[in-house]
Parts: C-alpha cells; structure tokens; sequence
C-alpha cells in the first residue's frame, strides 16, 4: 500500500472534477451508512473547459466516473474541512486582538476532485469561491486532502493561501 504521495500528484493540474460546496453535501449527506451517487448530475462549465486542458497536456489521462471509492473519499475529506474549521475558530475565539467571528462553511468552497486509481489516492481540494474574494478579505483558506481511494487513509495534506 503506497505511504507517500508521489511528486507528480502534488499541484497536478486540472482536476477531474469541479464541485461545489452544496453539490458534495447532497453526495455525501447519508454517510457513512449510505452511498448517495447522483445520477443526474450533469458536467459544469469547467469541468468541460478543463477536459480540453487535460486533453492537451495529459492526453493519456482518463477520468474516471465518480463511484462508492470517490464519494467516501470526499466523505472524509470534508470531516478533516471541519476539524480545520473549528481549530481555526477557536484560535479566533481566543485572540484578543481582532476576535472578529468568521462563518466557516462548506457551502463558500468549490472542490476539485482528483482520481489516480493508478496510484490508489484521490486528491480533494477546497478553494474559496471567487464571489467570497469580492465581499471583501478571504479568511478561508484552500487545502489539499491526499487520501488513499481503497482504505480511505489520509496521507498527507497541504495547505494554500
């Protein structure tokens, strides 16, 4: 079983996928008891936009549907979402400088899903819709989950400002 993400998954680019915030917690909204696969989804304007990047700059690459293994991944991505976001609220709790209070949520990241059955690991990664930039500073921070697709083991996670 792979322990170390190799250096080619690290920032590859584009993602297999393009979600939003909403979009993952209706997939994931039954977890862990049940898979909620929606059938009907329908491919966004950048997953299109990045399925021709990808065709040029990785024309051997497939994407692969998203199945029970993705879904769970993104389950527990979002769990490790959370931790982050009630750290980062209790810090700001505990500050006595600038205690402003910063509604961290889900629903403010689009996802980027990365599958690599190749090498067992889908990468999940949370930016900050670019609407929140325009109300003003981000606060949200993007982060990148490496999971194993089988065991679901995170294996290392990298943050981005």
């Amino acid at each position: 079983m792979i322990k170390k993400v190799p250096e080619e998954l690290i920032g590859f680019y584009p993602p297999d996928y393009v979600l939003e915030g909403s979009e993952v917690l209706e997939m994931i909204k039954d977890m862990p008891e049940k898979i909620n696969i929606s059938i009907s989804r329908k491919t966004s304007e950048d997953e299109i936009m990045y399925a021709e990047i990808r065709a040029q700059k990785h024309p051997e690459r497939q994407v692969h549907p998203l199945e029970k293994e993705a879904i769970e991944v993104l389950y527990y991505a979002v769990q490790e979402m959370y931790r982050i976001f009630e750290l980062r609220s209790n810090i700001r709790k505990h500050k006595k400088k600038n205690p402003m209070k910063v509604n961290y949520s889900i629903l403010k990241y689009d996802i980027g899903l990365f599958i690599h059955t190749d090498y067992d690991i889908a990468n999940v990664s949370f930016s900050p819709k670019i609407e929140n930039w325009l109300e003003g500073p981000v606060y949200d921070l993007g982060v990148s989950f490496y999971f194993t697709l089988s065991s679901h083991e995170l294996l290392e996670t990298y943050y981005m400002r």
